[in-house]
């Protein structure tokens, strides 16, 4: 009997070693906190690299604007700003189990998806995500310490952030810019030339204003003048349409013609939406953005907030 005793008591000790052990090696073996995973501050982030077996998605900040690195195409505004504003947010939930740390170890479970995150040419963090096919379990930095993350406050898995769809990402504007780097901006109308003014940056940073023949003179109205540099660095669209012969066939229907000035020229000409009975849209107008082949359908609402007079400024 007392034998018995002591080789039961002996299998739960073992028992309570081996848990100790495996709790051991997914968490105390490791000494992070919340604070390896979250990135305190994001201002300084210019790159989102995002990969998998099949996929690659590569967000790119330059001068302020987000695009997908490489190509024309902006970022969805709302979905970068996501990532920005979360990072700061993330804790460790738990560590993970250690037969999924085992796995690793043994190359029987791969990550599905790894990001990086850049500062210019400097790596800030690189995410390696893992699936159990339950949950989701993320490593740093190649800390070989994979937890379960959540964000304070959020439901939704960490993963989603960083989608591998293209589609997720493109933005519907025609053009973006940041505010800042606005340093010229002309803007014609061929229905109204008394309200047509070119506006500029000096050495000093202030705005003046013109009309074509007219001195500069200082904006006025800088809390105005700000507000209309944030509309007037980006235009959204409805939809699109590919018509190279669009401008020869719709001279006479030309409104406008706005030519801005960053790190390169932005040249947008506005044309009227007539419908089929040769009625104007109210709504609606055509916008070609630097003579590209494409015509975006333009909502008036966005270019009433982006198409001001000279005397909106006195």
């Amino acid at each position: 009997m007392k034998g018995k005793i002591v080789l039961l008591l002996g299998v739960v000790l073992v028992i309570i070693l081996l848990i100790w052990y495996g709790y051991s090696l997914s968490s105390d073996d490791f000494d992070i906190t919340s604070s390896d995973f979250a990135i305190e501050n994001t201002s300084s982030v210019t790159q989102y690299y995002i990969t998998s077996d099949t996929d690659t998605i590569i967000l790119d900040k330059e001068q302020g604007v987000w695009r997908l690195l490489g190509t024309e195409l902006y970022v969805e505004e709302k979905n970068i700003a996501m990532i920005n504003n979360l990072l700061p947010l993330l804790v460790i939930e738990a560590p993970i189990e250690y037969k999924y740390s085992a796995a690793i170890g043994r190359g029987d479970m791969k990550a599905f998806k790894n990001v990086v995150v850049k500062s210019g040419d400097d790596i800030v963090r690189l995410y390696r995500f893992y699936n159990s096919g339950t949950d989701i379990f993320v490593d740093v930095d190649n800390k070989e310490a994979p937890c379960y993350l959540k964000i304070a406050g959020v439901s939704g898995s960490f993963s989603d952030l960083f989608s591998l769809d293209k589609r997720y990402w493109l933005s519907n504007v025609v053009f973006l810019l940041s505010p800042e780097y606005i340093t010229e901006m002309d803007v014609y109308y061929y229905d109204n030339d008394l309200e047509s003014f070119k506006l500029k940056r000096r050495p000093d940073g202030q705005f003046v204003v013109s009309k074509d023949r007219e001195e500069f003179v200082i904006v006025a109205n800088k809390d105005k003048l700000y507000s209309f540099l944030s509309f007037a660095s980006r235009l959204r669209y409805k939809s699109i349409k590919r018509d190279n012969s669009f401008e020869e066939d719709n001279k006479s229907q030309l409104l406008a013609r706005v030519h801005l000035k960053a790190k390169k020229e932005h040249i947008i000409k506005v044309y009227k939406k007539l419908g089929k009975s040769g009625d104007e849209d109210l709504f609606n107008a055509y916008v070609v953005y630097n003579n590209d082949d494409k015509v975006y359908e333009v909502p008036y609402l966005s270019l009433d907030k982006f198409l001001k007079e000279y005397s909106y400024f006195k």
